[in-house]
């Protein structure tokens, strides 16, 4: 999860296609558990 939230913040200041779908992979895997 770490891994994910840094992403989330480095997406405000350098958004990246390939980081937003794979971060939306892993929400989507864990059926957005640690977003709820």
């Amino acid at each position: 999860m770490k891994v994910v939230l840094t992403d989330l913040i480095s997406l405000f200041f350098n958004p990246d296609i390939e980081k937003i779908n794979n971060i939306a992979r892993i929400i989507t895997s864990n059926g957005l558990k640690f977003i709820v």
